[in-house]
């Protein structure tokens, strides 16, 4: 009786990540969406499990079934085991809210595939796209304010006079 070699299924991940805003504003949601595709040309079954480098988020939630861990810099993201056919994909959609200060002009969220969480599979033919980045602008608040005076009542030299400071 001879043994079958069945060799083991080879599905390439790739991650792409992109920003939902155009934009993110100090204090305000800065959106990141991770899509994790199989090249094939096998299909994977099993968990998946990401690294993702936060941007300097105050809070930060996924949408479920996905659980990620701490709320700033490198987090651990997981998904329950998940079949995905060769061209298919899973996406992570990653809700923050940016710290209201100190930002820099961009921020970028970084995403790559934590091989060492997705027993069986060790890795892939293809792991040059197993990370992915995206980089947003910052716009910090910038006001228009216009500002008017006008005195109420008369004013006399060398009196006390009161103005109304309009501020717009």
């Amino acid at each position: 009786q001879q043994a079958v070699v069945v060799p083991p299924a080879t599905p390439d991940l790739q991650v792409t990540k992109q920003a939902v805003q155009a934009t993110c504003e100090p204090g305000g949601p800065c959106d990141f969406t991770v899509r994790i595709t199989n090249n094939g040309p096998d299909p994977f079954s099993g968990p998946l499990a990401l690294t993702d480098q936060l941007p300097p988020y105050e809070a930060v939630a996924a949408d479920a079934p996905w659980v990620c861990g701490v709320p700033a810099g490198a987090t651990s993201c997981t998904h329950p085991p998940v079949d995905i056919p060769p061209g298919g994909s899973v996406e992570l959609q990653l809700h923050g809210r940016l710290q209201p200060a100190g930002l820099p002009a961009a921020v970028e969220n970084c995403a790559a595939i934590d091989w060492a969480l997705m027993a069986p599979h060790t890795g892939d033919p293809a792991p040059a796209n197993d990370r992915a980045c995206a980089s947003v602008p910052v716009t910090l608040f910038i006001s228009n304010l216009a500002i008017s005076t006008q005195a109420l009542g008369v004013c006399r030299l060398g009196a006390l006079c009161n103005i109304g400071i309009t501020i717009r």
